[in-house]
This record gives C-alpha cells, sequence and structure tokens, in this order.
C-alpha cells in the first residue's frame, strides 16, 4: 500500500512538472531610433493561429516579459503616443524556450495640410448703386 501511494505520487509529479514546462515565454526590450529605452510602451503579442492576444506595457528600462506562452507562431507589435508603431516578424515559439523579441519605434512624422478653398467675386453683387471715379483738377 505505501508503494501505491509513493507511486501515485510520482506520477502526479511527473505530470505537473511536465504542465511546467509545455510553456515558454516572449521577452524584449522596446527602444527608440537613439537606442534609449522607452517606458510605459504598449506591447501586444498575438497569437497567429487563434488570434488571442496578451497585452503588457514596458518598464521603465523599456522591458517586457510575457509568461506561460503557448507553444506556436505569434506577432509582436509595439505602440506608444509620438512614435510610429513598431511590429516583429512572425516567429515561432517552442515549449520551454525564453524567446527574445526587440523592437525599435521610430518618432512618428506629423503632417498637417490646410487647404483653403474660396473665390473672389469680380464685380459687386450686393447692391444695385452705382459709382463713378472723381478726378482731381
Amino acid at each position: 500500500m505505501v508503494f501505491r501511494g509513493f507511486a501515485s505520487l510520482a506520477v502526479l509529479t511527473a505530470a505537473g512538472l511536465q504542465a511546467q514546462f509545455d510553456s515558454a515565454s516572449v521577452l524584449g526590450t522596446v527602444r527608440d531610433s537613439a537606442a534609449a529605452s522607452v517606458a510605459g510602451t504598449a506591447v501586444t503579442l498575438r497569437n497567429v493561429a487563434t488570434g488571442i492576444t496578451a497585452r503588457q506595457e514596458t518598464d521603465g528600462e523599456g522591458n517586457f516579459q510575457f509568461f506561460n506562452v503557448r507553444p506556436g507562431g505569434y506577432t509582436l507589435r509595439a505602440e506608444k503616443a509620438g512614435f510610429a508603431p513598431a511590429s516583429a516578424a512572425q516567429f515561432t515559439v517552442t515549449v520551454g524556450t525564453r524567446q527574445r523579441v526587440d523592437l525599435t519605434l521610430q518618432v512618428a512624422t506629423v503632417s498637417e495640410a490646410v487647404t483653403v478653398t474660396g473665390e473672389v467675386k469680380a464685380l459687386e453683387t450686393d447692391t444695385s448703386s452705382r459709382g463713378h471715379a472723381m478726378q482731381a483738377h
């Protein structure tokens, strides 16, 4: 009976260890074009097959980490006001790995155009009065 309890414990422990390792983590750093870290950046990890997303914000050093990521294909996107969004090409996460994906944000270009439309009237059409030009002698 003691042996049967030990065997059950060994099977449960092995199953528990297996469950811990059938996931991975995705981590990285978000920097700007001058290689400075960008804190407070929204980073979104998307599973390509399921469409499920997870979102985190970078810490004060621009670092992020997603834990318990299931194996599969993923994309990563970083967004921060004042910067153009940055995306990583699809990558594969495998069991038990720490997949590093660093992103670089470029300063967003702001363009503003003002268009003024209208036309100048050649004749005064608001009144019917006539006028004449005076000349000095």
